[in-house]
Parts: C-alpha cells; structure tokens; sequence
C-alpha cells in the first residue's frame, strides 16, 4: 500500500486510543508478564508485603496453568478448541476470585477500575485493528489506481471515525435522537454521505463491488452476533 494508507491508518489507531491515554495492552499468552503485572497491581493497589507475595503465587501459576492448556491443544480440531476456550474461562474465573478475595474494599475498588480501563483499550484496539483490515480489504478489492487511493482511504477513515464516535456515545448514554432509531438515522446518514463521495471517484464496476463488499460485512456482523447470542469464553482476569 501507498504511504498515504499507512500513515492514514495509524493516525486512526491514535484516534481510537487517544481518550484512553493508556499504552496497547497485549494480550497474547507469549507476551504476559507476570512480574509487570505484578509490578502495576502493586503500585496502583498499594498492596501489604503478604498481598504481594499472594498475588506473586497468583499470577505466576496463572501463567503456567493457562500456557499448559494452550499446548495441549495446540493444533486440534474445531471441537477441542471450544474445549480450550471453556477451560481458559474456568480457569480465568477461578484466578479472578483468588486475586478479589485477597483485596480490601478499596482496594477491590480501584482494581476493578484497572479492569475497566483495560477492557476499553482492549476493544479500541480491536475496533483499529478490525478497521484497518476493512480498508485493506476494499483497496485491494476494488483495484484502485494511485489517484483513486489518495482520495478514498481518507473517505473510508473518515466514515469509520464517525461511526466509532456515535456508537462510543450510545455506549456512554449519549444517544442522538430517541434511542437506538436516532443511532441508526445517524449511521444511515453516514453510509449515504460516504456512498456519494465514493461515487464521484469509483467506476461503475468499483462501486457494485464497494456495495458488495458491505454486504458481505453485514452478513459477517450478523453471524458474529449470532454465535454472540450462544456465548463466549470469558476474558483473562488481567
């Protein structure tokens, strides 16, 4: 891809993790550190020389426990994954009681604050992440020559900045209009705003493949909803 995508899409990866003023939590099993953990929980919970060694115990068996069960099924079939999915939620579940009943009332307090914050950096990375290969996916797609891509990838990152922000003030109770129907009129205003300009700069052939691309992805939304609706592990405690 041309420079102008690549410093477009970074610029959308700050954009979505600027109000959180937080570094990308990676959450990678080969990248979890217990002794940082260890080092974070302690500052920002103040925790007794007991509660550190405690917690040293925790996070380190943690480590080892959920490593062993990953090897185990490394490889396997469909049906073994949902079995590992299943036992890292057990698991998470069981390290999450042990670290909450060995903190205080305030302490337990700011710890789930800690959670709180990560999970929302978790998913704005997720959501950059997801955005990025979207664009990727309809440059390639479309076939865009040089000229075309300097002018539709600031489109596309415009049109997903927007929706990022309507959907962030849905989450924090700040819908436009009357509830979900005012979200919705504001993303369909979107799309339509975003189809115009495309027009102006796609042929004919690019745009039914842009619009068949948005298919494809609301078909995608609703299965992931679908399979949502079923469950899913949980997440890790840290």
């Amino acid at each position: 891809m041309k420079k102008l995508l690549a410093a477009g899409l970074m610029f959308l990866s700050l954009f979505l993790a600027a109000s959180s003023g937080a570094e990308k939590k990676d959450t990678t099993l080969d990248n979890f550190d217990p002794a940082k953990v260890l080092h974070t929980l302690q500052t920002r919970l103040e925790l007794s020389e007991a509660q550190r060694d405690t917690l040293d115990r925790i996070l380190n068996g943690y480590s080892r426990e959920r490593a062993q069960i990953i090897k185990r099924y490394s490889g396997s079939d469909d049906n073994d994954q949902l079995s590992k999915k299943i036992e890292i939620r057990r698991l998470n579940r069981n390290v999450e009681a042990q670290v909450e009943n060995m903190l205080t009332p305030e302490q337990l307090d700011i710890y789930h604050g800690i959670k709180r914050d990560q999970k929302s950096v978790s998913r704005k990375n997720a959501l950059a992440e997801k955005t990025h290969q979207e664009i990727l996916k309809i440059v390639e797609r479309l076939q865009l020559s040089a000229d075309q891509e300097e002018k539709v990838v600031p489109i596309l990152i415009e049109a997903r900045e927007k929706r990022f922000a309507l959907m962030n003030e849905a989450g924090a109770g700040e819908r436009p209009g009357p509830g979900m129907r005012g979200l919705r009129d504001r993303m369909e205003e979107i799309r339509k705003e975003t189809e115009q300009k495309l027009k102006s700069i796609l042929t004919q052939e690019q745009f039914q493949e842009y619009e068949k691309i948005l298919r494809e992805e609301r078909e995608n939304r609703r299965r992931r909803g679908d399979e949502g609706r079923r469950g899913r592990p949980g997440a890790r405690p840290f």
